[in-house]
């Protein structure tokens, strides 16, 4: 057996595959925005702080995935994330909102492409994980 084939077996056993962790972090970024957006609406910007906090860690996590030194798609990519955390840096719902209506195609899109993304792994032409590689943010 290939070794392409032995790292997705074990991508697969841990249950995650390169689309799905990017997925979920455009879900976690757009919930918290969510969030955020809920605080403006309630006139509590003082609860911002936090959730401004996780949801720069989340997208800097997004841009740390890409390749930025290689590749113009993920640069166009990572200025439409910075972007999005600028936006955010002032506490008005319609620069949150600015900043959702960034994301939320670019979640789409790696939606659009989950199928074909996880038939790449599996054949080995979409490097699988590395579960061993450290990872640079939490959120």
């Amino acid at each position: 057996m290939n070794r392409q084939v032995q790292a997705y077996r074990q991508v697969k056993a841990q249950g995650w595959s390169r689309v799905d962790m990017v997925l979920a972090l455009y879900d976690r970024t757009i919930a918290s925005i969510d969030e955020g957006l809920e605080r403006i609406r309630l006139g509590q910007p003082e609860a911002l702080s936090p959730i401004r906090a996780r949801v720069q860690r989340l997208l800097l996590g997004l841009i740390e995935g890409m390749d930025i030194a290689g590749d113009e798609t993920s640069r166009q990519m990572a200025r439409v994330l910075v972007f999005a955390m600028q936006r955010m840096a002032d506490s008005t719902e319609l620069s949150w909102s600015d900043a959702r209506r960034v994301i939320v195609p670019l979640r789409e899109g790696f939606a659009g492409i989950r199928e074909e993304a996880i038939r790449g792994e599996q054949q080995g032409t979409i490097p699988p994980l590395d579960w061993r590689k450290p990872v640079a943010c939490s959120a």
